[in-house]
This record gives structure tokens, C-alpha cells and sequence, in this order.
């Protein structure tokens, strides 16, 4: 059984950015829309003119071994949410794993049928930090204990002066 692609069918992905930090796993959202079982049709994802030289490359229903090398072992296709139907239901969303900062910018969803094909674009903002908030209240916190040590040692220091320099007087 062979499916192609209706004349109508758009390929959707949200208009926000994704961002997501150094090192994490992400979710790059992609679907047909109308919804269409995807099993049969092709699947790529590829970043800026790479289209030859994709992040990943789904046809003949499996993932095939063209692919940009610093991509291998790190990107899948995956569920867009816990309500999707995967590629039975059109979605074709990729997940990329141990996200680096070279991993940041625009993706490419493109699918193709025996008739037709369409693709858009996605934007990854990878940020460097997790900006973990109790990593940033420790360290806040250790800034201020080493002023106030800091402060106190001036403090007696100085006290330590000028109770020398007031009993020579």
C-alpha cells in the first residue's frame, strides 16, 4: 500500500521559537495538516541549504543513513504531545538530543508525497545556561557572606587602627 499526499495537505509548525538549554533534550514540533498518515511519505529535516545533508531523513517508513554527521545518535522523530498519533496521524516532530550551542538556529520540516510536497520553518534558541534558580540563590547568597566576611575583617582591621593610632596619642 502505497499513501501519497493529498493536494491540500500543509505542513504546520508553531510561529514561536523553541528554546531550550545546553545539553537538554528538545522537541522540534511538526504535523500534516489536515492530519494524514505520514508512514509512506518522506521526512526531512535539514538546517539552512543542507537539504542534501540532513539532520534526519525518514522514507521507505524507516530512518534512513544519510546524515549530517553531528546529528548521528542525537535526532529521532518523535510525539509532539502526549495526544498525538506520531506518524499514523501526520506528525512528524523531531527530537534532538544533547543540544549544543551549534544546534541553534533555523530547521527545515519538509515532507513529500507522489504529488506533492511542502516544508516550513522552525527556530531553535539554544541557551547556554539552565539558569537553575537554587544555583542562583547559592551563588547570591555566597556573594554576599564573602562581602559581609570581607566587610567585617575591614571593619576590625580598622577598628584595630585606629585603637593603636588613639593610645600613642
Amino acid at each position: 500500500v502505497f499513501l501519497c499526499l493529498s493536494v491540500s495537505v500543509t505542513v504546520v509548525v508553531p510561529r514561536d521559537q523553541i528554546v531550550a538549554h545546553v545539553g537538554s533534550t528538545v522537541t522540534l514540533p511538526c504535523w500534516i495538516s489536515p492530519p494524514e498518515n505520514a508512514e509512506a511519505l518522506e521526512i526531512r529535516w535539514y538546517r539552512h541549504d543542507q537539504f542534501s545533508n540532513p539532520v534526519l531523513f525518514y522514507q521507505h517508513g524507516k530512518i534512513q543513513d544519510i546524515q549530517e554527521e553531528s546529528y548521528r545518535n542525537r535526532s529521532s522523530l518523535t510525539l509532539r504531545s502526549d495526544q498525538s498519533g506520531g506518524l499514523k496521524d501526520g506528525d512528524v516532530s523531531l527530537q534532538l538530543e544533547k543540544l549544543t550551542v551549534q544546534d541553534e538556529g533555523s530547521f527545515y520540516c519538509y515532507v513529500s508525497g507522489e504529488r506533492s510536497y511542502d516544508s516550513s520553518k522552525l527556530v531553535l534558541k539554544v541557551t547556554a545556561d539552565s539558569s537553575d534558580p537554587w544555583k542562583a540563590l547559592f551563588f547570591t547568597l555566597l556573594i554576599c557572606a564573602l562581602l559581609g566576611l570581607a566587610g567585617q575583617i575591614l571593619y576590625k582591621y580598622r577598628q584595630k587602627l585606629t585603637g593603636t593610632i588613639w593610645l600613642k596619642d
